[in-house]
């Protein structure tokens, strides 16, 4: 059981009582009224307990205090002050742990999400519920309790067992820690840009406007992306993308919309059943620091944009804030392409400026849109202002209706799944059509056809095999740019081998040569 809950912190004591007594049965409560201590027996063989007490407005809590409240559980996210209960300063846990622990109760409300056992089965809060008695419509059934250590087969996706035996992240690169594009060095945008911010997280800027953004920042570290601009580091904050407008630019009425976002493969949703009468919810989760205060905005939707979903979130002036957006499944049929339909990926986009033809009503429902709103009426415009600041980090897209904790993964293994979409022979910070002679440092060399000397030949290996077919562009070492993927030649490019053999055609008829490449496979475009 401890290898599904890592991310909860386990209280290893040896102090008499801290322990549960032996035998113990892994899961069940345990209250250690000595020491004013509240938890659930997380393993038989050493009987450690998972921390955890009664909120209490008398106390104060630390950073990482774990606190049960209203039948739910939660970790401080910030230091408190004794006082009544903010979920602001909270970070809700859903865990495995709690699904034993609380019975329902007549006399008590519970916040949406809170977990309960009634007449031994599993039931989550569809939203806040009064006290009173229990009314099924106000809960989602899950396994029941004697289920929980094996589930069977066919238990709902949505159970907490599952979400922790499985990636919960649906996205690639939430945390903006792999750069191969840009190389973690500041990118200029300006009128009619489009192109990525760094891998898997795409942007662009509509007829006007400009500003700088850099992906892999370290937040507490001062960059050259701004002289001075220092983000403020934040508890389980590795990296983050920073974006800062370089200029005050009026957003027109109309036919304008500037944003970035990243794309959801449609083989990683297809248990989402989405288009059908069991469409499962998803839930959005993300850190965000603005310089200005105010209602921001962003959309989940199919890549052509047929169906969206509009959504707000509020931040404070220079503070990193937990966000967390629930967001029904989609019953409309639209979702129901052929399962190599790229149009039913999913793009989650975050606005940073537009006009009001772009804009709609947002946590109301999914509409369809035909290709346009795509962000909240009255929601800041951020490149209207000069120099104002919008950074964001783990980002996550989950199945179900809880946001469990951002899940982190190891650097190579994030590496290696944005491999699967771009790749490049570059070396690192060295950018498509830079002269690389005299040394072509990891240049593919090539050689003549003696049957056709202007059809030359050259092999590379792939890093990974790509998860779809790449469109391929060729710079010659000098930086003369070449052939497409046009120009493939005997073996056509494929997810399947681990090399390739480019045709180029070069302007001489002997001798050798060398080239450089960029590989990208986008889900849609």
């Amino acid at each position: 059981m401890a290898d599904t809950i890592d991310t909860i912190e386990i209280l290893h004591s040896y102090i008499d009582g801290n322990r549960p007594p032996t035998p113990g049965v892994e899961g069940n409560p345990y209250v250690n009224f000595a020491e004013n201590q509240y938890g659930v027996i997380d393993n038989v063989g050493n009987h450690d307990l998972l921390a955890v007490r009664i909120f209490s407005i008398l106390s104060s809590y630390q950073v990482g205090n774990m606190v049960t409240y209203n039948g739910q559980q939660y970790r401080a996210i910030v230091a408190i002050q004794p006082g009544a209960f903010d979920p602001g300063e909270w970070d809700q846990i859903p865990t495995f742990s709690q699904l034993p622990g609380t019975n329902f109760s007549p006399t008590l409300s519970y916040l949406a999400g809170a977990i309960v056992s009634y007449n031994g089965q599993l039931y989550q809060a569809l939203a806040n519920v009064p006290a009173g008695t229990f009314n099924p419509a106000q809960w989602n059934q899950y396994i029941t309790t004697s289920d929980i250590t094996n589930p069977p087969a066919g238990s709902p996706i949505t159970n907490v067992l599952a979400s922790y035996n499985k990636s919960r992240n649906r996205l690639t690169n939430g945390s903006f820690i792999i750069d191969n594009i840009n190389w973690g060095i500041p990118q200029n945008w300006g009128a009619n840009d489009n192109r990525y911010l760094c891998d898997r997280w795409q942007a662009w800027v509509s007829n006007g406007g400009q500003f700088k953004s850099c992906a892999s920042v370290i937040p507490g570290t001062v960059t050259n992306f701004s002289a001075g601009l220092l983000i403020p580091p934040y508890e389980g904050i590795s990296t983050c993308l920073i974006i800062q407008s370089t200029a005050s630019y009026s957003i027109p009425l109309s036919n304008y919309q500037s944003g970035f976002g990243v794309t959801v493969a449609y083989w990683n949703i297809l248990d989402f059943v989405w288009g059908t009468s069991q469409a499962q919810p998803i839930t959005l989760s993300f850190m965000a620091y603005a310089s200005i205060a105010g209602t921001y905005s962003g959309s989940v939707g199919d890549y052509s944009g047929e169906r969206v979903y509009i959504f707000s979130y509020t931040l404070q002036a220079n503070t990193w804030t937990k966000i967390v957006i629930t967001i029904p499944g989609d019953t409309n049929s639209y979702w129901l392409g052929t399962s190599n339909n790229s149009a039913i990926s999913i793009f989650i986009y975050f606005d940073l400026a537009s006009s009001n033809d772009f804009r709609g009503t947002p946590n109301s429902g999914w509409i369809s849109n035909n290709g346009f709103n795509a962000a909240a009426t009255g929601s800041v415009n951020l490149l209207a202002t000069n120099n104002a600041i919008f950074a964001l980090t783990n980002v996550q897209l989950e199945e179900g209706s809880i946001a469990t904790p951002f899940e982190y993964k190891l650097n190579e293994d994030v590496l290696s799944e944005c491999y699967q979409y771009y790749q490049t022979n570059y070396p690192v910070g060295v950018f498509p059509g830079t002269n690389m002679e005299p040394y072509m440092e990891n240049a593919v060399q090539y050689g003549g056809n003696g049957a056709n000397p202007t059809l030359w030949w050259g092999w590379f290996p792939w890093t990974l095999p790509f998860i779809l077919t790449p469109t391929v562009s060729i710079w010659s070492s000098d930086g003369v740019a070449g052939a497409t993927s046009s120009d493939i030649g005997d073996q056509a490019l494929s997810i399947a081998p681990t090399f390739q053999c480019m045709q180029y055609s070069p302007t001489q008829s002997c001798g050798w040569g060398a080239f450089y490449y960029v590989a990208l496979a986008e889900v849609a475009n």
